[in-house]
């Protein structure tokens, strides 16, 4: 009876034994947060990829969140690296679409200000981030749509959860159904930086403030053995600690590194890429971003010994994860709706988004719609979720938060002839009747400029024709050279403007208007000649007709790569219309960019002005200004007719560096009360540094050029400096 008892225990070690040696654990993987340094976690993915070592769950919290979410769903981790290498990271930290897609009239002021204010019941309030998303909700939209109708997300190919904090109750919140884009958007949230999101009665931030490494929340989800991915860089000591900022940043870190410290312990394989001198805001440098992968491919090739023996020790294969990526191109749009709108009507919107019940889905052409709505400049975001209908009918819903109908903007700029001017912009949009727009303009300290204009192009901002009323005042500091290149007379050039007329607006890039103007003119010159009675005061009642074009594709105002601007402007003074002079002035200008091998781009100027008649010398052309002249100071390129031609050449040494190199030539310079200074060929050379800031660009120019009008092949050198918007 024993013997046979101790032969069955035998047999039966004997088959359960290897049985459960084949049972293999179940693998956690946790990608931690970091920012930029989220690029190292793509060679970890690839490592994996290579030694076939399934994942049987993700966590990730912000920038882990969202490469965690794109290896859920199947993509490999060359995959996800050609994902990265393709965004445009300046864009995708921006809220508006790109400059080409946006409507001529909310794009004609950019570069003017610094600071958006929402202006509601009369009171200014600032965005609840610097940013709202909407362009990284796009792309994370795109990238999520194979999946947009999974809401529970157990159901993708690798089960998967991010992390977000609620910022009213201060507590961790784990997110594993529902949008998985708006989950992602979540969990990146960076407070102040991007504006919080709302997920049910939830206000959502980044789950980085909690839990930057959620190795507890694998753990829930049934990890066996958790592989993770920590980003963090190690806490200062003392003699690091020698900045307000970076005490002010340790102080945020030390609220969760004890929670890190104590998930990086409980992790089963901890990779730990060396991050010093690397930071979350990385995104813009691609000799940071190279660096911050090689880190992570050097942290990944440390740890292949270790995730080797995991493999071999159970025996780890992969199986074959399945992929949506077709299925997308298979699916109809069943129904359409729009929710979160206030002002704006559902016909409104749904009649911009031109896409209708029936058509098969279009990932590309939904995006490009929303974009376009979102350009319209009317709402504070807007996105789409998909939900399942029968089959392969899914409804598109539209998502929008409305912007109040008014914003105020704010800017300063700093260069050497007027110093410190400030800029407040107060605009409304369909206000009284939709599609009225009100621009009210202020420019203050070193100059004074007053502008209000009330125009109705629509609320889609495409009507062909439209009416518009301006009101401008302005009192401008100038001043008056000598043939010799010294200053004569200072003069504010004063003056009241009143515009009646009409404008074309037949694309996005081009727009034409021709007004009848009233202009009152009131000068007081300041004359250091020894006769001051030949600049005398001025009182000049002037009826004019004024038409301008503007052709603009440039991709910036502040620092373009690409495309051109083309301006034509005629203002013609006829005393049959009760005006003080008769005169006819016109000029055009084209400014062309062209980008070539990344890092280099080249820049024409021409410009061409002619006046003929009883021009006054405050009517001249005056290009005296870094942008269209270096090598003469400041008002000293003013004539009654002249002809520029400039080329220049820019190296962007990084992404916030850049270095110009510049030369111009004035021909057919003329100034018709000064016959007797012929024609003369001025010329000028300069090189920039150029520091594209969060405040504008940083520009100092050292230029060598034509010393003045009569002495134009001797030398002087002028030094430029600006900061800030330009306007």
């Amino acid at each position: 009876m024993r013997r046979s008892l101790g032969i069955a225990v035998a047999l039966f070690l004997l088959v359960t034994g290897p049985l459960h040696a084949l049972e293999r654990p179940r693998i956690g993987l946790v990608l931690g947060a970091g920012g930029a340094k989220g690029l190292a976690h793509i060679p970890i993915l690839k490592l994996l990829d290579e030694l076939d070592i399934p994942v049987d769950c993700i966590v990730g919290t912000s920038i882990g969140g969202i490469i965690g979410a794109l290896y859920a769903m199947g993509h490999t981790g060359s995959e996800i690296e050609k994902i990265t290498e393709g965004l445009e990271w300046d864009m995708l930290f921006r809220d508006r679409p790109p400059r080409a897609q946006r409507p001529y009239f909310t794009k004609k002021d950019d570069g003017k200000y610094q600071l958006d204010l929402i202006w509601d019941d009369w009171v200014p309030s600032p965005p609840q981030g610097l940013i709202f998303g909407q362009n990284i909700f796009q792309m994370l939209s795109v990238l999520t749509f194979p999946y947009a109708t999974v809401r529970d997300f157990d159901l993708l190919p690798v089960p998967f959860r991010c992390v977000a904090v609620d910022l009213v109750t201060g507590t961790q919140v784990v997110l594993e159904e529902g949008s998985l884009a708006l989950a992602l958007r979540a969990t990146m949230a960076i407070p102040t930086v991007f504006s919080p999101v709302t997920w049910g009665g939830q206000l959502l931030v980044d789950g980085g403030l909690l839990n930057s490494l959620p190795v507890d929340v694998a753990r829930e989800m049934g990890a066996d053995i958790v592989i993770a991915v920590d980003l963090a860089t190690p806490l200062g000591g003392p003699e690091s600690l020698d900045s307000a900022a970076r005490i002010l940043s340790q102080s945020i870190r030390l609220v969760e590194h004890e929670h890190r410290r104590e998930n990086a312990v409980a992790a089963d394989i901890l990779i730990q890429p060396d991050m010093m001198d690397l930071g979350a805001m990385d995104f813009f440098s691609q000799q940071k971003r190279e660096k911050i992968y090689e880190q992570g491919e050097a942290a990944a090739q440390a740890a292949r010994e270790e995730l080797l023996r995991i493999k071999e020790r159970y025996s780890l294969s992969r199986e074959e994860r399945s992929s949506r990526e077709a299925r997308k191109d298979l699916l109809t749009i069943g129904e359409i709706s729009v929710t979160g709108n206030e002002r704006l009507s559902q016909e409104f919107i749904l009649s911009q988004l031109d896409i209708l019940p029936g058509e098969q889905v279009d990932v590309e052409k939904i995006n490009r719609k929303v974009q376009g709505i979102y350009a319209l400049g009317y709402f504070e975001h807007i996105h789409y979720e998909t939900n399942q209908l029968f089959g392969e009918e899914i409804a598109l819903v539209l998502i929008v938060r409305e912007l109040p109908r008014g914003k105020l903007r704010l800017g300063i700029r700093y260069d050497n002839l007027h110093k410190l001017v400030g800029i407040a912009g107060l605009d409304f949009a369909n206000v009284l009747i939709s599609g009225l727009r009100i621009e009210n303009e202020l420019q203050v300290f070193g100059l004074t400029h007053i502008r209000s204009r009330l125009y109705f192009p629509s609320r889609t901002l495409n009507l062909p024709v439209y009416p518009l009323l301006e009101v401008r005042y302005r009192n401008i500091p100038s001043r008056i050279f000598d043939g010799e290149g010294e200053r004569i007379a200072s003069y504010n050039d004063r003056a009241w403007n009143l515009d009646l007329g009409i404008g074309l607006l037949p694309a996005k890039w081009l727009n034409a208007e021709i007004t009848f103007r009233m202009e009152e003119i009131n000068l007081r010159p300041t004359s250091a000649l020894p006769d001051p009675d030949l600049l005398p005061n001025l009182k000049d009642s002037l009826r004019l007709i004024a038409a301008g074009f503007t052709l603009d594709t440039l991709d910036d105002v502040q620092l373009p790569n690409q495309g051109v601007k083309l301006e034509l402007f005629y203002e013609g003074s006829f005393k049959e219309l009760s005006s003080d002079l008769a005169y006819d002035k016109l000029e055009a200008s084209l400014d062309s960019y062209l980008t070539f091998a990344e890092r280099h781009t080249g820049r024409l100027f021409l410009f061409l002005g002619r006046t003929w008649g009883e021009i006054p010398f405050y009517k001249y052309f005056n290009l005296g200004r870094p942008q269209t002249f270096v090598g003469m100071r400041y008002d000293q390129l003013f004539g009654s007719q002249m002809e520029v031609l400039r080329a220049e050449y820019r190296f962007r040494y990084n992404s916030f560096l850049n270095f110009n190199l510049m030369g111009n030539v004035a021909f057919d310079f003329g100034q018709e009360a000064r016959p007797e200074l012929g024609n003369p060929v001025l010329w000028g050379c300069g090189a920039a540094a150029v520091v594209d800031s969060p405040i504008g660009t940083v520009e100092i120019i050292y230029s060598l050029g034509s010393r003045s009008l009569s002495q134009p092949g001797q030398t002087q050198n002028v030094l430029y400096v600006a900061l800030g918007t330009r306007f």
